[in-house]
């Protein structure tokens, strides 16, 4: 590097004819990563935002497409990575290996051959301005920890001193800089509020992408905020497991990789929204109702359940969305997948075994092995008729027919046609708790 002192141009005045002429926008990946402009990745620690950028950068090195993200086939071109929060040989290399990236594409900037000794901005922003090739894509993951510490962030003026370097170097590269960061714990249901260090940085970018886990426990990458186009749904992915090194004592030799699973209806802005609702709206009868609800229908239709089954039921009984999924985190239900690509279903959590000896714990009724099971199965079905037939009361100002305490006009379940007269049961809801019962008691 040379010890002269950069020349810097000093402005002077242009006329408007001498300008670059007028261009489309460009995009690394289309309404989500522009190019020659600042895209911020923000979301919680520890979600998988870094697993979002890996498929990034596995696309751009390779020059696959990735559809699902609006990135076509293109030549591959290179990627230029600051890294400030995982290790290259430990975190980054096996992940950037494992989504197919092409290494010779990617350069690090830092000091040391393992990867550490990160740069400071704007300080060694000649690095960039220099590089050859150019890069069509800098990483920078943590931007804040690249800022010197003389500058004070939540100054917002400060703040845009420390990101204007970016929105040059991005203009002169014309490569599109994603720069990651950290969400506060202010609980709002508006985005705005949820920006870390300041809102400077939701400012200054021309694209913001929230990261953030759904109610069935995929990550949800999406635009909050887009200068320039039309907001898009967001992406919803699965974290899987690939074996690369081999198992050891200390380590099961797999290494994360994001799977995409298909769009949200929801734009990110609307999914911080409904979680913020979700956690903080209905009243208490409206959420016990729920909960008791969603507890006999996993106990009846499990014992796992697709979510959209679970949803679907519980629309049908009128049952908010946002209502069943508080539901479902007060009742610890367990997110698990089936199928590729994969589908979620619901579980409820497995009791811990009773004290007692020859005593188990089922779904929160305490029963003696080969005892209790019958009593325990029929109890949760009276409890489910006992509504039903309040319901029936409630809306039609009748008196319905049971039978040992069972309707008899309908079943429990609400499916429509004739029930049997001994259970009160349709022939579906008969089955089901027959076989039930012959699990329950083995």
């Amino acid at each position: 590097m040379s010890d002269e002192a950069p020349v810097i141009e000093m402005p002077r005045l242009w006329r408007a004819s001498e300008l670059k002429p007028a261009a489309q926008p460009r995009w690394l990946a289309s309404q989500r990563v522009p190019r020659a402009a600042i895209s911020l990745l923000i979301g919680d620690e520890g979600i998988g935002k870094s697993l979002w950028w890996v498929l990034v950068v596995a696309a751009v090195t390779t020059g696959k497409p990735l559809p699902e993200l609006g990135i076509p086939q293109r030549e591959p071109a290179p990627v230029i990575l600051v890294l400030t929060e995982d290790t290259w040989s430990g975190d980054v290399l096996p992940r950037l290996l494992v989504a197919g990236a092409d290494i010779g594409m990617v350069w690090v900037i830092c000091t040391e051959e393992d990867g550490s000794g990160a740069p400071l901005f704007p300080r060694d922003m000649h690095v960039i301005r220099e590089a050859d090739p150019r890069p069509v894509l800098i990483v920078v993951d943590c931007w804040l920890d690249t800022v010197a510490a003389s500058m004070s962030v939540r100054d917002p003026q400060q703040a845009r001193q420390a990101l204007h370097p970016w929105k040059e170097v991005a203009s002169t590269t014309e490569a599109a800089v994603l720069l990651l960061g950290h969400t506060n714990r202010i609980s709002s249901g508006n985005a705005r509020d949820k920006y870390g260090a300041t809102g400077a940085l939701r400012q200054k970018a021309r694209m913001t992408l929230f990261a953030q886990h759904d109610d069935d426990g995929h990550l949800i990458v999406g635009p909050e905020k887009a200068n320039g186009t039309a907001p898009v749904a967001a992406s919803r992915f699965t974290v899987t497991s690939q074996q690369y090194f081999e198992r050891t004592d200390d380590h099961d030799g797999t290494v994360p990789l994001l799977r995409y699973v298909g769009d949200s209806v929801l734009t990110a802005r609307q999914h911080i929204a409904d979680t913020y609702e979700t956690e903080h709206g209905e009243d208490s009868q409206d959420r016990a109702e729920a909960e008791r609800w969603l507890e006999e229908f996993l106990l009846l239709e499990g014992p796992s359940v697709k979510s959209n089954e679970a949803k679907k039921a519980a629309k049908t009984v009128g049952i908010a969305e946002r209502t069943l999924q508080r539901a479902r985190k007060q009742l610890g239900v367990v997110i698990g997948y089936v199928g590729n690509p994969p589908v979620s279903t619901w579980t409820l959590p497995e009791a811990e075994p009773s004290t007692s000896r020859g005593t188990t714990n089922i779904h929160g009724i305490s029963a003696r092995q080969g005892d209790m099971p019958r009593s325990a199965t029929e109890d949760t079905w009276h409890n489910v008729a006992q509504r039903k037939e309040q319901r029936i009361c409630h809306e039609g100002n009748a008196v319905p027919q049971t039978h040992n305490g069972l309707p008899t006009a309908s079943c429990p379940c609400g499916r429509p046609g004739p029930t049997d007269p001994e259970t009160g049961l349709c022939e579906w809801c008969r089955v089901k708790f027959s076989k039930q019962e012959g699990e329950l008691s083995t």
